[in-house]
């Protein structure tokens, strides 16, 4: 007894077996959990913490260079001011006022200003500041003294010696001594420190 006959039925081909071999292993799509796909992954994400501290301090140098440069420019207006409206005089050096680590001292060597702590005495001077004492004539005939504020690790001036001096003829007691160092130094360096910081954030 034969059996029946049935006609074998086929599948169409599917797009995977349509397609040779060969080209399946070259259009084959890595895992993106292997470690090849992980690691071009990593190596095209921007470090972000780097970026970000760069912008940080771009930012910072750029708002002291600004203020330092503001600073110096006040500087510059209150010097040109001081020059075209205060009187000018000649006035005299009388001494030199003696500034070690916080501590004040008079022409005679005397303490004017009492230290912040006790230990102040007990500890060598690590850095010694002279600020001049001078002495002038107001044009209403009136003897003022006063202290500079600019002083220096030196004595610039011998005692006795003739400086110019300028002084507010509003209020005779505002002088101070007409030089470079008072009038331009000051905004010479604001200018220098503030250019400098913003070329460092230009270049961060």
């Amino acid at each position: 007894m034969q059996k029946p006959h049935c006609p074998s039925t086929r599948l169409p081909p599917t797009s995977s077996d349509a397609c040779p071999r060969s080209i399946r292993r070259l259009v084959a799509p890595q895992s993106p959990s292997g470690d090849d796909g992980g690691r071009q992954r990593h190596r095209s994400l921007p470090r972000r913490g780097t970026l970000t501290m760069g912008t940080g301090f771009a930012i910072v140098f750029s708002i002291v260079g600004a203020i330092l440069i503001c600073g110096g420019l006040l500087v510059v207006r209150s010097s040109y001011s001081k020059m075209r409206q205060w009187t000018t005089v000649s006035g005299l050096v009388i001494g030199y006022r003696e500034v070690q680590q916080g501590r004040h001292y008079d022409a005679q060597g005397k303490i004017d200003n009492h230290p912040l702590c006790r230990s102040d005495f007990e500890r060598p001077a690590k850095w010694t500041a002279y600020d001049p004492q001078v002495q002038f004539t107001s044009a209403d005939g009136k003897m003022i003294a006063f202290t500079s504020s600019m002083g220096s690790n030196r004595k610039p001036y011998p005692i006795g010696a003739a400086i110019q001096v300028l002084y507010d003829p509003n209020d005779a007691e505002n002088a101070t001594i007409k030089s470079f160092s008072n009038l331009c130094l000051p905004a010479i360096f604001a200018f220098f420190f503030g250019l400098t910081l913003l070329g460092f954030a230009l270049w961060f």
